[in-house]
């Protein structure tokens, strides 16, 4: 995911450079990652190029094109691996999921506890995550700094919009996820609970900026 971003930052400095370093990291992303990690990082990147293109004004458009082409050329080159997939996966049971069991699976009163104390059986709570979002008393003390001291700063109020977004998509019966899943191709995706993995890169650059 950094690389994918360091290739966006320098679409004006090095276009084809950019083009290229971008194009493999979303191939090896194809070939090597679950699906729905990989379209998160392709979204999380995609919000990215936005702001980064709205920041650089006079460069919006080389900046969009040659993410447009990272992406093309890496699925592209991915599809080695993607058409198969989508094939068998289209014989899966999870494909016939309703939508209302889907948004029943999402996270709860629970997860909030899970940053503090990573995998604790809480009595009465429900709605966990794929993956735990610990990050301990210290790096979450970080994030609150950084958010504090650098509240005025647009990185600040993007990097915070992004992870409270992830979060309302992973909610138990979330209007944004019942919005994506209508759309292609995240109507492949039947985990609303990995959506704040992009919140987690999020997190991270604040604990960073908490830290400095």
């Amino acid at each position: 995911f950094p690389l994918l971003l360091l290739s966006i930052r320098r679409a004006v400095m090095s276009p084809w450079t950019a083009l290229l370093g971008g194009s493999a990291v979303i191939a090896v992303a194809w070939y090597t990652l679950h699906f729905h990690f990989t379209l998160i990082l392709l979204t999380g990147a995609g919000l990215y190029c936005i702001a980064h293109a709205v920041r650089q004004r006079r460069q919006t458009w080389t900046i969009v094109l040659v993410f447009s082409g990272m992406v093309v050329l890496g699925t592209t080159i991915g599809l080695l691996r993607i058409l198969p997939t989508l094939a068998y996966g289209l014989l899966s049971f999870r494909t016939e999921m309703p939508l209302s069991y889907v948004m029943d699976r999402g996270i709860g009163t629970r997860y909030p506890l899970l940053y503090l104390f990573p995998n604790f059986p809480f009595p009465l709570l429900r709605g966990g995550a794929d993956f735990s979002p610990y990050v301990g008393p210290i790096v979450l003390a970080c994030i609150v700094i950084g958010i504090m001291h650098h509240w005025r700063e647009r990185r600040v109020r993007f990097l915070l919009s992004i992870y409270i977004v992830t979060l309302i998509v992973a909610m138990r019966h979330s209007p944004l996820y019942a919005l994506l899943y209508h759309i292609p191709p995240f109507n492949f995706l039947r985990s609303p609970t990995r959506w704040p993995l992009l919140g987690t890169f999020a997190m991270a650059a604040l604990a960073g900026m908490g830290f400095d």
